[in-house]
């Protein structure tokens, strides 16, 4: 299946598909609607209680695919796209642009553009992450193994402080 989404500025958090794809039935696809224009999530009276919610929710999902879409100029998220526990999901062709903030640093996970704690066989390639604060991708736990991250451009990306670091050095 493909879900495409038509050109435009959005202010959405916490999608979650009801399901997922297979290998036998292949990836659902997000993906910006062709001759729409560019697909761009962000939100203008973003508050710090929306550091607690991630936008694109695939977690212990598998076969998801999301490409094109463009997250902006956001400072409190947890994370754009949620990955833990996922398995042979794809990212591909995002942006990330002007996200974060250090002062949600020692917020539960702070931000994370993309959290992969957990997945399996997952895909993150040609993605482009400029003026960040945080984790660009983040990936953590015995179970994460097979992953692909690549061809990634990262320009301006400044590490979130972490809760455990009293000297600043792990910036």
């Amino acid at each position: 299946d493909t879900v495409f989404i038509a050109g435009g500025i959005y202010g959405e958090r916490e999608i979650k598909p009801k399901g997922a794809g297979s290998e036998t039935e292949g990836s659902i696809v997000f993906c910006p609607w062709p001759g729409t224009g560019r697909v761009v999530i962000t939100k203008e009276d973003n508050v710090q209680g929306d550091d607690m919610t991630g936008i694109f929710n695939f977690s212990n999902l598998s076969y998801i695919w999301l490409e094109g879409i463009t997250f902006q100029d956001m400072v409190y998220l947890k994370s754009c796209v949620d990955l833990s526990g996922s398995r042979h999901c794809v990212i591909t062709g995002c942006r990330f642009l002007n996200l974060g903030t250090e002062e949600v640093a020692t917020a539960r996970g702070g931000t994370t553009m993309i959290c992969m704690s957990g997945t399996q066989d997952c895909v993150v390639s040609n993605c482009y992450f400029d003026n960040v604060v945080g984790d660009g991708v983040n990936f953590s736990g015995q179970e994460t193994n097979g992953n692909l991250i690549c061809n990634n451009t990262f320009i301006d990306l400044k590490g979130k402080k972490r809760s455990w670091d009293t000297t600043g050095r792990y910036k």
